[in-house]
């Protein structure tokens, strides 16, 4: 409406000031007007007539909500076609500190995210042209596996090779996470995409690697967020710097992980 002239917006912000005012909206009730969406104040209760079949006391419903089914229907057709394409660069740490309960939490994870099944009962299912890429590490990069088709097959095989991977040896997250920032840096059409990285880890990694991790992420001026999920014992202190490096958060996968994955997802 102002068009960037500030005298307009001025004007605008005091009339819409005026007309909403407690003295004004008791002014335009007493025309007879109901000015809001529930009742009327008691000295003004005299000017709506019952007889004419004004009820005062109902609740005005501006739109008629849509029922359940349509809701879902648009909900998913945002999810899988109207959005902003996905890049998701997942690093998943496959350690030996991950062995047990954080490498069965990991796993878990991924099914929920990759197995469209499983994704679709909570909302989390890929857009049509999303690409996943999956980063396994342990004391270096691992393997690199790509889904360049968002499609259930392509992302169930993307499951089954994760899910091959054993917890082994020790911890360098910066490695995997330098890995996933030259990847991303590779797309030349980086800009039709909602890039992110995801890690996945108890956040217990060996720091040598971390300044260049860091100056590798500054030149690149990707500004690509780097979010976290914890796992098993988790140590929050290297995920939250990274969160701050990054302009990200952090996420506690063992307690509410559609909840983590839903506020990633939220992102993109």
């Amino acid at each position: 409406m102002d068009h960037g002239n500030a005298e307009k917006q001025e004007a605008f912000q005091a009339v819409q000031e005026y007309l909403l005012s407690e003295d004004v909206q008791n002014k335009i009730q007493k025309t007879g007007r109901r000015t809001g969406f529930e009742g009327v104040s008691e000295e003004n209760m005299d000017i709506f007539n019952a007889d004419w079949g004004i009820d005062t006391q109902r609740i005005l419903s501006p739109i008629t909500m849509p029922s359940e089914e349509v809701l879902k229907k648009a909900l998913n057709l945002y999810q899988t076609e109207f959005r902003k394409p996905s890049l998701n660069v997942y690093c998943l740490d496959f350690s030996g500190s991950m062995t047990g309960e954080g490498n069965e939490q990991l796993e878990k994870a991924m099914a929920q995210i990759l197995i469209q099944e499983n994704a679709e009962r909570n909302m989390l299912q890929a857009d049509k042209d999303e690409v996943n890429i999956i980063i396994t590490f342990s004391g270096d990069v691992r393997n690199v596996y790509t889904a360049e088709s968002a499609d259930a097959a392509s992302l169930e095989r993307l499951y089954e090779q994760v899910s091959s991977e054993e917890p082994e040896g020790g911890t360098d997250m910066y490695a995997a996470l330098k890995k996933g920032m030259e990847i991303l840096s590779e797309y030349e059409n980086l800009n039709d995409y909602t890039p992110a990285i995801i890690l996945m880890s108890d956040g217990e990694s060996v720091t040598a690697s971390q300044p260049e991790f860091t100056q590798c992420y500054q030149e690149l001026g990707l500004d690509i967020p780097i979010f976290s999920i914890m796992f098993g014992d988790a140590d929050s202190s290297q995920l939250d710097a990274l969160a701050s490096l990054t302009n990200a958060r952090v996420f506690d996968g063992r307690t509410d992980l559609v909840s983590a994955f839903r506020s990633v997802k939220g992102y993109n």
